[in-house]
């Protein structure tokens, strides 16, 4: 799920670099998860909630929860289809779809939490702490 928030920065962060100054946009955000799950709803609000600021408000996100839209086994080909812009999954459910996302399905990848940090800090600029990934661990 974390490298799925990831890849969802570097494709907000593109809109940022090829979006005119006076253009506003509006994204949509689909998940199949609740706000009832913190440890991924509050990242989801602090990427929205940074989007939002960065851009100064000329890119609105609209989130859309708990599958109001698509449910997890549906994001990927939704977002494939561009019937949503975003989507934040865990690898379990486009791993049939692409099954190089298995990977991080993997039992024991890390040991703990100081581990997957360690594999973080290799970020090259350490923005992943900046921008609240990792904050719910």
């Amino acid at each position: 799920m974390l490298n799925t928030k990831i890849m969802a920065t570097v494709a907000a962060t593109t809109l940022f670099a090829g979006a005119a100054t006076a253009q506003e946009f509006e994204l949509t955000l689909s998940t199949y998860l609740p706000p009832a799950y913190a440890y991924s709803w509050e990242p989801l609000e602090t990427f929205v909630q940074t989007i939002e600021e960065e851009s100064e408000g000329r890119i609105k996100v609209n989130v859309f929860h708990s599958a109001q839209l698509f449910d997890g086994y549906q994001e990927l080909s939704a977002v494939s289809r561009g019937d949503v812009d975003i989507v934040n999954m865990t690898g379990t459910y486009p791993s049939g779809t692409v099954p190089a996302l298995s990977i991080f399905t993997l039992p024991f990848m890390f040991n703990d939490i100081q581990h997957l940090e360690r594999a973080l800090d290799a970020w090259p600029d350490g923005s992943w702490r900046r921008r609240g990934i990792g904050n719910h661990a």
